[in-house]
């Protein structure tokens, strides 16, 4: 403000005085410019979950009429430059702010997009050579864990067998089952490996065999008696089939038994291939 006084004089030698003040206010905003190419893309460092602002990027300028000059702040971290500040990973909406000397204020927006592109590390467990069935059961039931890291989260990992998603402890069948495991990271990225477990049955079926009578009659004008006996198999797994032999000779019930001992083998498969076997004779 600026004050004066003014003072009136006649030719008598009297005077007067009155004061005047005058205000001179700025009233024009600073101009801000925020740097052009706005909205900007950026991808994370490696291995961070960031992005670091070079010198001299993203940065506003102001200019003012007065000469006391103008103050320029962000709204990410209230300085006047975001040179070296970690942008995380997502969409950041940033206001400049230019404000003089008289208080006056002018503000400009740009965004930047930060893009994770680092799909997590994964690693796959590493089963045994085989696993045995579980007692009396045709499977195996057994848990495996991958594990994997990314630079910014794991939000999980899924396995799958086949196209079916799978959790453990699972029942593994017999023979080889491929096991697809795939880790999401938080901002959507996969990766996947695979690995394969095997089960092996090394439980044999069990066979009992039948109990003949102490001895048979020839039938009638026979020299022989046509005679049926059945052995019953369990199994883990399950039976294929019981097959009887005398000595090395396959025979089907009913069978003709001649005069005096004959010794059978029963013989039971299942559907792995494994046998049991046991013997009965008939007299």
């Amino acid at each position: 403000s600026i004050t004066r006084t003014w003072t009136a004089t006649d030719d008598c030698g009297n005077s007067a005085t009155a004061s005047q003040t005058i205000v001179v206010q700025d009233t024009t905003p600073p101009v801000i410019t925020c740097p052009s190419g706005s909205p900007f893309t950026r991808t994370t460092d490696l291995n961070t979950c960031y992005y670091t602002v070079q010198d001299g990027e993203f940065n506003a300028t102001a200019s003012d009429s007065c000469p006391w000059g103008v103050t320029l702040t962000n709204s990410y971290n209230s300085s006047n430059t975001l040179s070296g500040a970690h942008l995380p990973s997502g969409v950041h909406n940033i206001i400049w702010t230019a404000t003089d000397a008289c208080g006056n204020v002018s503000t400009c927006t740009i965004e930047v997009t930060v893009s994770d592109n680092q799909q997590p590390a994964i690693t796959c467990p590493v089963p045994a050579a085989s696993y045995n069935t579980d007692l009396d059961e045709c499977n195996a039931t057994l848990s495996f864990a991958a594990t994997a890291t990314d630079n910014c989260g794991v939000s999980g990992i899924v396995y799958r067998v086949g196209t079916t998603v799978i959790t453990f402890p699972y029942d593994f069948g017999v023979g080889s089952t491929a096991v697809t495991a795939t880790a999401t990271d938080v901002n959507g990225l996969a990766s996947s490996c695979n690995f394969t477990v095997v089960v092996v049955d090394n439980q044999q079926p069990a066979i009992t065999c039948p109990t003949p009578a102490a001895s048979y009659n020839t039938d009638l004008d026979e020299c022989n008696a046509t005679l049926s006996f059945a052995a019953t198999a369990t199994d883990n797994c399950g039976v294929s089939g019981i097959v009887y032999r005398v000595g090395t000779t396959v025979i089907t019930f009913p069978y003709d038994f001649g005069v005096g001992s004959t010794a059978v083998t029963a013989t039971a498969t299942d559907v792995n291939g494994l046998a049991s076997s046991c013997d009965f004779t008939v007299l």
